[in-house]
């Protein structure tokens, strides 16, 4: 009889060992390879005017899961909702795609979406010297949308919560950021999705998206 309870608990215990296990990141599609995100950055980078040749490329993947932010949702929902959460509009993971020349401050990092090859997000760091116009918060807020709406970057019922102007030795930048209305289901709680983007003179110079948690969290 002591057997048959043991060979019973075994045979539970080894089921278990089968029971699927959500993890961390189980939504992350890699169907784009490096060779095809690094074609996607470099038809983006000649879209925006700056040709390729002669610049140093890196292609890397770029890991984005804040880990403030993850423990923010973990400790109010599941693993499955994080992964939810990362899988709409956020991203975990993504292809880093990185331009760039010895000894010069210049240089831009494009983000593809490792699933469908889309442009995720976009850096481009420059020098404060270097010149662009001075435009109006108008002008720029333009300037932005226009980008954002061109890679399906979509900011439609969001609250823009900072209009920002810098003005540097030779032009005027400007930073933007929206954010997911309450109750959006892009939020966890007081943990609001954003989308930021900075304009350097007339030219977008970063696109960001992030989740802003609570001050006090």
């Amino acid at each position: 009889r002591t057997i048959g309870f043991g060979l019973i608990f075994a045979a539970a215990f080894a089921a278990t060992l089968f029971i699927p296990v959500t993890k961390i990141g189980d939504n992350v599609e890699y169907n784009i390879s490096r060779d095809g995100a690094e074609s996607a950055a470099t038809a983006f980078m000649q879209s925006q005017g700056v040709e390729t040749a002669g610049w140093h490329v890196v292609v890397y993947e770029h890991h984005l899961m804040d880990a403030h932010a993850d423990h923010y949702i973990l400790s109010r929902r599941d693993v499955a909702t994080l992964n939810t959460v990362y899988g709409k509009t956020l991203q975990p993971s993504v292809w880093g795609v990185r331009y760039f020349k010895e000894l010069q401050k210049d240089e831009y990092r494009v983000y593809v979406h490792p699933g469908n090859g889309t442009i995720y997000g976009f850096v481009h760091e420059m020098p404060d010297s270097t010149p662009g116009p001075s435009l109006t918060v108008d002008s720029a807020q333009v300037i932005a949308l226009s980008f954002l709406n061109a890679h399906d970057i979509l900011v439609a019922g969001f609250v823009m919560k900072e209009s920002k102007a810098e003005d540097k030795k030779a032009r005027r930048d400007y930073t933007f950021t929206w954010e997911a209305p309450p109750g959006s289901p892009l939020n966890i709680d007081s943990a609001n999705q954003r989308v930021q983007v900075l304009v350097t003179g007339a030219r977008v110079a970063q696109v960001k998206r992030f989740m802003k948690l609570p001050e006090d969290w």
